[in-house]
């Protein structure tokens, strides 16, 4: 059952209705966090792509990862906390 999302099998919609209300919530949030990251808060690894293409790819380094989630989880407890 869904009334943004349209009803697909294995695709729960009415989860995904309720994620459409914090949606900006979270968007704020991570363009925020964005302004505050740096080069050094990246790694990057080359990666196989397929038997005979290869590239390089950015990714957050843990210890950034590690702030970016706890900081994404005070955020949204703070928003669903102070509209309760």
């Amino acid at each position: 059952m869904g009334f943004v999302h349209s009803v697909q099998f294995g695709k729960p919609s009415l989860v995904c209705d309720f994620k459409e209300l914090y949606r900006y919530f979270i968007d704020d949030f991570i363009i925020k966090h964005y302004l505050k990251l740096s080069e050094r808060d990246f790694a990057l690894k080359a990666e196989d792509y397929s038997s005979n293409r290869k590239g390089k790819r950015e990714y957050l380094k843990n210890d950034a990862t590690t702030l970016f989630i706890k900081g994404i989880n005070k955020h949204f407890t703070d928003i669903v906390r102070f509209q309760e």
